[in-house]
């Protein structure tokens, strides 16, 4: 089953079209606006992670957020050369990962350790995850 996963997820349609230079322009537009949208809920979440986080994570998490900080200035720079605005409805997949970053932000913590526990359901392949019915056709937010 691991593998069908891996090969659902890097052999979709929508990578195929990118790797063969096949992708329509309106796909790859509603896929630049998508994941613009996701990255900056991303950031958001790795930042609240990086205030909480242990000293010695700190370094990598600051340079996650650097990273994408970078990373949304190329979807406004790309954007901008298309003549997209960044600020369109979220697609269902869209809000799916938005929703389960903010209940992974609101885990508790256990008491023995102080780390954060995952609870039933975040796991994508959870039945109880959003994302459960896009796995793995992750892409379907584009």
């Amino acid at each position: 089953m691991p593998g069908d996963l891996w090969t659902s997820a890097t052999r979709h349609p929508f990578l195929m079209a990118v790797r063969n230079q096949t992708i329509t322009p309106r796909a790859f537009d509603r896929w630049l606006v998508q994941d613009a949208l996701y990255v900056a809920d991303l950031l958001t979440f790795q930042a609240r992670l990086l205030a909480r986080a242990p000293r010695s994570a700190q370094g990598v998490l600051a340079r996650g957020c650097l990273g994408l900080v970078d990373e949304l200035d190329w979807f406004e720079e790309r954007a901008a050369r298309r003549g997209l605005s960044l600020d369109q409805p979220r697609q269902p997949a869209t809000d799916a990962y938005a929703a389960l970053l903010t209940r992974l932000d609101g885990m508790p913590r256990s008491a023995s350790t102080g780390r954060r526990q995952a609870s039933a359901g975040t796991s994508p392949h959870s039945p109880r995850s959003p994302l459960q019915s896009r796995t793995p056709s992750w892409s379907r937010r584009c």
